[in-house]
């Protein structure tokens, strides 16, 4: 993304709203509590970050997220190329009250080499093997956004193998900027490892979705100006969850949305001709500045046990933004929210543990 013309609109739009900061346990809602539904989504805390260095590494500019079951632990990945292990804490109703940095390191090459710019522009973030019960052998899969690429590292950020991009993801002037790579990666228990460029790639005249064996699925766009895909998750079901973000102008709010996209064989293509149709979506939460909602730049996006998930912004190290952790539980919908709107309903009492 374009991440200087992203502060500047940021710096305005939060100026505007008054917005408070510095306190560990962040409300993000001002209309929904924690425990409340909204749309299809439970929210179950969030929490702010420090940056305080850890192993002489600065906390900050998370944009990918991946939870390892095996470690108990929660992977932040920055897009400078830094990896953080994170340990979530919560209370005994299952709500995250806080989270601890245990440890950071800097990406490198098999060599040891550090990544450098413009290599270590690192910005989707999945796991291999990190549900096997066996401890010790989980993998990064780590998407790169300046230099397309995706590539597997072990969890002290060392560069195992680098996987072969399909067309035309390989091309790197089908992007439409060196900003809008690959934003976002996951793994799919049928279609393998899926990615996206944050926005649609030159040509296309809609988002799609790519695995490595070269299957499309095209994926309805979502009407509001300067959308962007910016995380992605598989979920139980096998239906994927996507992260998108809009900001265009300080004039104009920050939307941060949660689709759920069904992947099927009505809305996929192989041999690079494009899908026919469009992949069935529900919005799951649709967040606005405008509506009550003290957003931040969120990137990140993890599946942690059940129907859970955390998402994470990225503080673009720049004074005025933070870094949140937020948790949130995706519910079955509801006939009065089948198409996006919210109840105004309590939750039923005992949210339960995670």
């Amino acid at each position: 993304m374009q991440r200087h013309r992203f502060r500047l609109l940021l710096l305005a739009t939060l100026l505007l709203a008054s917005a408070t900061f510095g306190a560990d346990r962040f409300n993000l809602s001002s209309t929904h509590d924690v425990g409340e539904r909204y749309m299809d989504m439970r929210l179950l805390g969030t929490v702010e970050i420090p940056d305080d260095p850890v192993n002489s590494i600065r906390v900050d500019e998370m944009s990918g997220l991946a939870w390892d079951e095996d470690e108990g632990l929660l992977y932040a990945l920055s897009n400078r190329g830094k990896l953080f292990h994170l340990k979530p804490e919560f209370d005994g109703n299952g709500r995250l009250v806080d989270v601890k940095v245990l440890a950071a390191f800097r990406l490198r090459t098999r060599y040891g080499r550090k990544l450098k710019k413009p290599y270590r522009d690192t910005e989707g973030l999945s796991l291999l093997k990190a549900a096997n019960g066996k401890r010790g052998d989980s993998e990064l899969l780590i998407s790169f956004e300046r230099e397309p690429k995706i590539a597997r590292f072990d969890n002290h950020g060392y560069e195992i193998k680098a996987l072969p991009l399909p067309p035309p993801l390989d091309d790197a002037d089908r992007y439409d900027t060196t900003n809008h790579g690959l934003e976002s990666v996951t793994v799919h228990p049928r279609h393998g490892i899926i990615t996206a460029p944050e926005v649609p790639l030159r040509g296309n005249d809609g988002i799609t979705l790519y695995n490595l064996d070269g299957k499309q699925w095209r994926i309805p766009a979502f009407p509001v100006a300067d959308n962007a895909i910016v995380g992605m998750e598989t979920m139980p079901d096998g239906d994927l969850l996507l992260l998108e973000r809009a900001f265009s102008s300080m004039l104009s709010p920050i939307v941060v949305s949660l689709h759920r996209i069904r992947l099927d064989d009505t809305c996929r293509s192989d041999g690079g001709r494009k899908p026919a149709q469009s992949c069935a979506s529900r919005p799951v939460a649709i967040m606005s500045s405008a509506k009550g909602w003290d957003l931040d730049n969120f990137e990140g996006l993890a599946h942690h046990r059940g129907n859970r998930y955390f998402m994470v912004s990225d503080n673009n190290r720049f004074w005025l933004q933070r870094t949140l952790l937020s948790y949130f539980e995706v519910l079955p919908p509801e006939t009065a929210t089948a198409e996006g709107r919210d109840t105004g309903k309590k939750p039923q009492s005992g949210i339960g543990k995670p």
